[in-house]
């Protein structure tokens, strides 16, 4: 028989790597960020073609990552053009 498997959807939070912890609240900002990534793909994929909206979109999914994930810039003065890391 065995126990039952919990209902992701149901919990406040969810473990990710056995150390992070991640808020249902920022898995609906991934979700839509996630979201936003494919519409975007999509039109670059079937249209070969890419719209202003979409680079609006992947700047935010950018943003949302990097809050919701901790990333920070390697450097503090290049935010546009450096890599990140970890901000642990």
């Amino acid at each position: 028989m065995g126990r039952p498997k919990k209902n992701v959807t149901n919990l406040t939070e969810v473990k990710l790597s056995g150390e992070m912890k991640i808020s249902r609240g920022d898995r609906m900002r991934l979700l839509e960020g996630f979201n936003r990534l494919k519409d975007a793909l999509l039109q670059i994929e079937e249209c070969n073609d890419l719209y202003l909206s979409d680079i609006r979109n992947l700047n935010k999914l950018k943003f949302e990552l990097s809050e919701v994930l901790k990333f920070v810039p390697t450097n503090k003065e290049c935010h546009y053009y450096c890599e990140y890391k970890l901000g642990d």
